[in-house]
């Protein structure tokens, strides 16, 4: 009986001692995971600084065109992000667009019916002075055209104040990007430099 407890202990023993190696395997083999992945990020970090520091350098059209030229065959998807700002910027200025027709239609509808249900009395108490020559005033516009003029200054207005918005965050866009000559966003009309930028842009992507 000794014996065959002395014999569980030693296998008991053995199987301890078998785990306690796996288990500090597993822990390196975890360790080395870790510090591989945590040297694989520093390298990452170092090199996007870099890359950042180098774009924050460019400060001419000639460099700046450089780049997107070298971007666009090592990086092509940055490009297609900029692409997608553009085609939603035309699909925006179509919307606005068909608004300010819809808008048009609207009031020239209204002026129609209010002329056709305008009683014919109407225009016969005041048939004399469409007798009567042109008078200073002949360039007054009439109720339904002031009003119309009403409502499209007041769509124009509002109009410049969306696409100011939609500049603007295409501008944070594109510095987000790390697009050169747009690292710091700006309110301020585009330089000369980043108005050629972005045509050569324009161009890629007409391609």
């Amino acid at each position: 009986m000794d014996e065959t407890v002395a014999k569980l202990l030693r296998e008991l023993e053995g199987s301890s001692n078998s785990f306690s190696t796996t288990k500090e395997t597993s822990n390196d083999k975890n360790s080395s995971k870790t510090f591989t992945t945590e040297l694989e990020s520093s390298i990452n970090n170092q090199k996007a600084a870099q890359e950042l520091a180098f774009i924050e350098s460019i400060q001419s059209y000639p460099a700046a065109l450089r780049y997107v030229f070298s971007l666009q065959a090592k990086n092509p998807e940055r490009l297609r992000k900029v692409k997608k700002l553009k085609a939603m910027q035309e699909r925006q200025e179509r919307d606005w667009f068909m608004e300010r027709q819809r808008l048009i239609h609207h009031h020239q509808s209204k002026n129609k019916i209010k002329s056709l249900l305008t009683p014919l009395s109407t225009s016969r108490n005041h048939a004399s002075s469409v007798d009567l020559p042109p008078s200073t005033d002949v360039n007054t516009l009439s109720e339904g055209d002031r009003e119309l003029q009403e409502a499209l200054s007041e769509f124009d207005k509002k109009i410049v104040l969306l696409t100011e918005r939609m500049y603007s965050d295409q501008r944070k866009a594109l510095s987000d990007m790390h697009i050169p000559l747009f690292l710091i966003p700006s309110s301020e009309p585009l330089t000369e430099e980043q108005s050629k930028l972005i045509q050569l842009l324009q161009d890629l992507f007409n391609e």
